[in-house]
This record gives structure tokens, C-alpha cells and sequence, in this order.
């Protein structure tokens, strides 16, 4: 089918999807969400099955990966999402979604916003990750829920401008995942047409973790909290905008290093959990061994199939750490972070905090000029809910 009779067949079916009551559409997205954690169904097992090969991750990680990214819509949620962000009849007819590949599911919660906002969903995905796209629009028109066929999807080339701006023409609202390069190339295709949706981008972020003083007297029943801190760090192969990229210590370094050397006392158990979806290419590894031995020299490192941690004398924010790791940086006061992060400039977007929850506001309070927009215990950070206003973007409001 062409694209362009894609998207006129959405746009179509706009009215009678607004024609459902709210409550009917929320019906509806928990029977879809439930029948995706539902281990034996049928759309699931299929992209339990083809992902692993397109995405370089691991079964099990995508498996995670599709439960963390559905559990959160629920009945309740949604409503209150709804009436928070005021609960008014949209005017759009079409949203479309261009979604990137480091995360397949990060692009889902516009997707179920604009089906709670009664607004049919047209999914770009990445030209050579095709297929949860596929899978998932399958999942929704073949059950029919709600009646109709309210989501579609093609794929194409990054370079295939042409396609790129029959989607920004035809759609209200554009959400853009990817790099920042892509999302400013998205807004620029978008000015040149005065007719074309709105643009929100989502684009390069990272973020940290940070253990205060006050949590430290604990730190010999910290089981289930370095079980948090090592799943936090390999999920999405530690390639996703919620992966700590370090863990800023409030303490010395001789701290620093006994929390690493604990860690590493953990993190093989949760690397079996969720394996890494293919091995370091030889670059790779030579960075990585290049980071773990400096780490070494000056603090501590070790390393494992799937895993590595480590802990310096001081901060270090360069060169980047390898990927699926835990690096403990000590500092003497967690208030100096706004500081020693201001080179990151907005990009910093989720912080977990191990300790007391008013220091934690406190610190969310204070990184927020940096771009943060998630402040959780160690655990959750990984685990965002579906009406999360990701980059500080209010995805739902956008859509009403």
C-alpha cells in the first residue's frame, strides 16, 4: 500500500474513533497492554522471536524491555493522565510517530496517548528495525479493537526525504526519537512547510545516579539495592537515555571503591539475567579494557561477560564510560553536581538517588535547569510510567 493512501486512511478514521467515549478507549489500551504481557500471545512471542536479530538485543532483555513498557497502562493511570492534563476533545486527526533504535518501545507512550487523545497513530520505525512496528499495529487492527483500524505504519530510508515530508504534511503532531541530529533535521523539514504537525523531539540524553551520605551506614543490607543499581546499568545494553551513566558518591574514595568492589559482587548474577544481545567488536573491547585499566590504576575495576564496574579517585566525566557498567565517582558533596554537570547542558534526563526522598527532591530541584525530568530510587529509574512526561515534553497535552 502507498503511504500516502496510508495515511488518508487514518485520517478517515479520526471521527469514529472520537466518536468512543474516554472510557471506552481506555478499555480498550488495557486489553491491548494486557494481552502484551501475557506470555503466550501470539504478537508477543513473534517479536520475542524476530527482534533479537534487527536489534542486537537479547531475548530476555526484549522481553523485559516489552513488560516494563506495557504494565504501566492501566485502567486508572490513564484516567488520571486524562483528567490531569485537562480531558478535552482533540481537534487533530492525525499523529505520526519516528521512532529510533536504541530502544524500541521508548516511542510507545505518545503512541498510546494519541489513542486515549482519540487520534489514529502512523509509526515511522528505523529503516532497518522494522518489525515491532509492524507486530505492534497487527496487534491492535487485527483485534479490532474499538472497531476500527486506527494505527499504520511504514518504514524508509533516512535519506527518503520526500516520504519524511508527506508525514510531517499529513500529520498534527510529530513525535521525533532519535539523535539530536535527526530531530533537528525533522524540525527543519517541518519549517519549510507551513502546513505541517507540530514537531516534539526527543533526542540525546543520559543520565546518572547519585548515594547520599545519609544511605551509606546501610550499605551492608544493600542486597536488593545493588540488585537495582546492576539492572539499571545493562538494561538496553546501557544504551538508553534512563542508563546511569555514573554513580556520584557522596563520600571519599576509599567509599567510591567499596561500593564498586560490592557491586561487582552482583552484577554477574543480573548480566545472566539480562545477557547482552552480542559480544564487543574489537574496538569495543579495546576501549573498554583502555577505561577499566585507568580506572584500575587509580581506583578499582573488574569486569565480566556482559558487565564491568569501576571507581575512581575523583570525578571523571571523559572519556565516556564503556556500556553496560557501573562507574562510583566520589564527591565530597552531592550539592556541587549542577556544577560538574553543566557541560552536559539539557541533556541530563533521569536521576536515581539512593537515600533519604527529601534529599532527593532537593537534588531533582537542583538538576532541573540541566534538563532532568525523573528523580526515582535506584530500581525504578529503568521502569518509566506510561504518562511520564519524557524530556519534559507533556506528550498527552500536546495531543488535546
Amino acid at each position: 500500500m502507498r503511504l500516502q493512501d496510508i495515511l488518508v486512511g487514518l485520517q478517515k478514521s479520526a471521527n469514529s474513533l472520537q466518536e468512543r467515549t474516554v472510557e471506552e478507549r481506555i478499555e480498550a489500551l488495557v486489553a491491548w497492554a494486557r494481552a502484551w504481557v501475557t506470555p503466550q500471545d501470539p504478537y508477543r512471542l513473534e517479536t520475542l522471536r524476530r527482534l533479537p536479530a534487527s536489534t542486537g538485543l537479547s531475548p530476555e532483555m526484549i522481553e523485559r524491555g516489552l513488560d516494563v513498557a506495557f504494565e504501566s497502562v492501566e485502567a486508572h493511570r490513564l484516567r488520571d493522565w486524562w483528567q490531569r492534563e485537562g480531558g478535552a476533545p482533540s481537534s487533530a486527526q492525525l499523529s505520526a510517530h519516528i521512532l529510533s533504535s536504541n530502544v524500541f518501545v521508548a516511542g510507545l507512550p505518545p503512541v498510546i496517548g494519541s489513542l486515549l487523545a482519540g487520534v489514529p497513530a502512523f509509526i515511522r520505525p528505523p529503516s532497518d528495525q522494522p518489525e515491532f512496528a509492524e507486530v505492534l499495529v497487527r496487534s491492535w487492527n487485527e483485534r479490532q479493537l474499538l472497531g476500527g483500524s486506527y494505527l499504520g505504519w511504514m518504514g524508509w530510508p533516512r535519506d527518503h526525504q520526500g516520504k519524511t515530508q508527506a508525514l510531517l504534511h499529513a500529520a498534527d503532531r510529530v513525535f521525533v526519537f532519535g539523535g539530536d541530529e535527526t530531530v533537528h533535521s525533522i524540525r527543519q523539514l517541518g519549517a519549510a512547510d507551513p502546513d505541517a504537525g507540530q514537531v516534539f523531539g526527543f533526542g540525546h540524553r543520559l543520565s546518572i545516579g547519585a548515594i547520599g551520605r545519609e544511605a551509606l551506614p546501610s550499605v551492608a543490607r544493600w542486597d536488593s539495592t545493588f540488585e537495582n543499581l546492576s539492572r539499571d546499568a545493562l538494561s538496553w545494553d546501557g544504551q538508553g537515555c534512563l542508563t546511569p551513566t555514573w554513580i556520584f558518591v557522596e563520600g571519599d574514595p576509599q567509599t567510591a571503591e567499596e561500593l564498586a568492589r560490592t557491586a561487582a559482587t552482583f552484577l554477574p548474577r543480573i548480566a545472566e539475567e539480562l545477557p547482552p544481545g552480542r559480544e564487543l567488536d574489537p574496538a569495543e573491547g579495546a576501549a573498554r579494557a583502555a577505561y577499566l585499566g585507568q580506572a584500575g590504576f587509580e581506583g578499582f575495576s573488574s569486569q565480566g561477560r556482559g558487565w564491568a564496574v569501576a571507581s575512581f579517585a575523583g570525578v571523571q566525566l571523559q572519556p565516556s564510560p564503556p556500556a553496560r557498567s557501573l562507574i562510583f565517582l566520589p564527591v565530597d558533596d552531592l550539592s556541587v553536581l549542577p556544577t560538574l554537570l553543566t557541560p552536559l547542558g539539557d541533556h541530563l534526563q533521569g536521576l536515581l538517588y539512593v537515600g533519604d526522598s527529601a534529599r532527593r527532591d532537593i537534588l531533582e530541584d537542583s538538576l532541573s535547569a540541566l534538563g532532568l525530568s525523573r528523580a526515582v530510587p535506584a530500581g525504578m529509574l529503568q521502569r518509566p510510567p506510561i504518562d511520564w512526561n519524557h524530556d519534559g515534553v507533556r506528550i498527552l497535552h500536546s495531543l488535546l
